[in-house]
């Protein structure tokens, strides 16, 4: 059982359940951090945290006229690998179809776009540049 942290008057909480807290806190950052760095890159953000019955896409962007779903990853150390090793196929599977059925049911972009699945990773926290890996995977059904 984990270790119990005071947290004033909230009472006694898990330290497995804060550090989950935690790990939610630093992926948002890096969300955050990970949408600012694309759109200085020129592209243009669609719309974040896009949750469907295929699963979760961190970021949607566009660059162009391409549609860009973005893994986002954040490790503050390598003791458990890098961020871009943390991504497994069972990872990127849901992420495909988390954009096909957001492309299924979002026509509204009104013309016919391109995809690419990118990833954008932060090893060693934060505040360095991250790496940006463009069309890293593909999903052979949508032609891509």
């Amino acid at each position: 059982m984990g270790a119990l942290i005071r947290l004033g008057h909230a009472g006694a909480i898990g330290a497995d359940k804060l550090m989950g807290k935690v790990s939610v806190f630093t992926g948002r950052a890096a969300e955050y951090r990970a949408k600012k760095y694309l759109q200085q890159q020129g592209l243009q953000f669609v719309a974040a945290n896009e949750r469907n019955q295929g699963g979760e896409i961190d970021l949607i962007m566009r660059e162009h006229a391409v549609l860009v779903f973005v893994e986002v990853r954040c490790r503050k150390n390598n003791r458990y690998g890098s961020a871009l090793e943390s991504i497994s196929d069972y990872k990127m599977d849901n992420i495909i179809a988390a954009a096909d059925y957001y492309l299924l049911h979002n026509s509204s972009h009104g013309e016919e776009l391109n995809t690419r699945f990118d990833i954008v990773a932060y090893n060693r926290g934060l505040y360095k540049p991250p790496c940006w890996i463009k069309n890293v995977f593909y999903d052979e059904s949508m032609g891509l």
